[in-house]
Order: structure tokens, then sequence, then C-alpha cells
């Protein structure tokens, strides 16, 4: 079995529903989601959901994120299979972006 740890940077540019995590070939053991508002001026409001079968999971729901401010928002590993995606929504565009660390394991 093949394992590779890594990162999956994105910035939510609308406030439609997007993907942050996809591509899990095998199994992905994610070990950690941050948040970060690089707004100014205000703060935003954002959910991140588990994806599984086209049923949305709630992870973090309607969860303020402060001006200038990072929110790490796993305590505990998320395990993610073949097909599952990570999906996050927030009110404000531009203002969020998402890292998420994952470690991967391939056949």
């Amino acid at each position: 079995m093949a394992e590779t740890y890594i990162s999956q940077a994105t910035k939510l540019t609308s406030t439609s529903n997007t993907t942050v995590y996809d591509g899990v070939v095998g199994t992905a053991i994610v070990n950690s989601i941050n948040l970060s508002n690089v707004d100014l001026y205000s703060s935003s409001v954002v959910s991140v959901y588990l994806v599984k079968s086209a049923t949305s999971y709630s992870i973090l729901s309607n969860v303020e994120v402060p001006v200038g401010s990072t929110l790490q928002i796993l305590d505990a590993p998320i395990v993610c299979e073949s097909g599952d995606t990570i999906t996050a929504t927030a009110t404000s565009a531009n203002d969020i972006e998402v890292i998420v660390s994952a470690l991967e394991i391939t056949a």
C-alpha cells in the first residue's frame, strides 16, 4: 500500500457550495481542515460537509469565522473512502480560504 500526505487549498470565491477536497481513490484520513478569513472588514459564516454517495453530512454548521482569524475545525480525523468529497459554503465570497490535509492510502 502506498501512503501519501497531501494538502488541498481552496479559496471560496462564491457563496455556492464548493468542493475543497476530492479525488479520493482508496482511503484518505483527513487530519485537519483549516478555515482562514482573509478579509479585513467582515466576518463570514461557514459550513463544511462530508459528501458520501451524494448525501451531505455536516462537519461544521453555520460557524462565524471572525476577521483575520483561522479556525482548525477537526478535533479528530475523518476517514474518506473512494468517491467521497468535502465541500464548504460561506456567506461572503472571496473571504475564506480552506486548507485540507490528509493521508491518502492506495493499493
